[in-house]
């Protein structure tokens, strides 16, 4: 059985062991190759954190000391920013990409053709930041005048499913403008059949429910909240009087009928806006 002198003398060797191991570990010896981790989420190291693609690079420099650098998405823009290929090629191939929101941006202010190759040799362009929705079509229609940027941006939007989305997209409109046309020559029969179903109802039972509709308790109007919506403005304004009463119904019965059978046309201009990026992405 082991006395307690020897017990302490185990504790003290234990310890030296501990330390001379520590000392071997970190003893000056060749370099090691760099050790680099990507990924996504939240890091802290020493007190800083960064949230979002990250690229952690462990260098050894000089030999026996590390450290550790961290490179955000933000740091990935700016060397996109400034057309630092070396950065940009190492960070792609690391695993880094750019965030969809930023595709857009990228090739209307800091796109040429050595970054966009850097870009896309690693795949760092996401198909999913190319706009497939009517209001951001310009973006391709923009690129008529410019061959090499038509060429890049085909190379990373011209996906089966970024051109089905427009296809897509030309249908609907294409169905969208027939739908109004048709309507917009039905207009004077619905517009004629409203003024009539809302003049069975007397211009005295009109006033009377007017004078106590409520006009903040909808956000949203029926026709007949409409017409007495207007009726009640005109009432507390004192806007009619007996003798113009009734012209005043007729007069707003037929705007709100307008108003509500009044078919609203998609521009054909937003069609043409559809085809024309289907031809920057298809190329005929």
């Amino acid at each position: 059985m082991l006395t307690k002198i020897q017990i302490k003398w185990l504790g003290v060797i234990g310890s030296l062991a501990s330390i001379v191991g520590l000392a071997l570990y970190f003893w000056p010896t060749e370099p090691k190759p760099q050790v680099s981790v990507s990924g996504a989420g939240s890091v802290g190291i020493a007190g800083v954190s960064v949230s979002g693609p990250i690229t952690v690079t462990l260098q050894q420099t000089p030999p026996g000391s590390h450290v550790v650098v961290m490179m955000s998405h933000d740091q990935f823009w700016e060397a996109i920013a400034r057309a630092d290929n070396k950065t940009i090629e190492r960070l792609a191939q690391e695993g880094m990409k750019l965030k969809p929101e930023y595709l857009q941006s990228y090739f209307n202010k800091y796109f040429t053709q050595e970054t966009f190759e850097a870009l896309q040799k690693y795949s760092a362009l996401p198909a999913t930041g190319c706009p497939t929705d009517l209001r951001s079509l310009g973006f391709y229609t923009s690129l008529v005048e410019m061959p090499a940027k038509i060429q890049a941006v085909r190379g990373v939007c011209g996906t089966p499913s970024v051109i089905g989305a427009l296809e897509k997209l030309k249908s609907q409109t294409s169905r969208q403008i027939e739908i109004a046309l048709k309507s917009q020559r039905t207009f004077e029969s619905r517009f004629t059949a409203c003024v009539k179903d809302m003049r069975k109802m007397s211009s005295k039972t009109w006033y009377e429910r007017a004078s106590r509709f409520n006009i903040l308790g909808a956000t949203t109007y029926t026709l007949d909240q409409a017409i007495m919506a207007r009726l009640n403005v005109a009432l507390l304004n004192n806007q009619v009087s007996d003798n113009t009463m009734e012209s005043f119904l007729v007069q707003t019965i037929e705007e709100q009928c307008r108003h509500y059978n009044m078919p609203s046309v998609p521009e054909e201009r937003d069609l043409s806006i559809v085809n024309e990026s289907l031809v920057v992405l298809k190329g005929n």
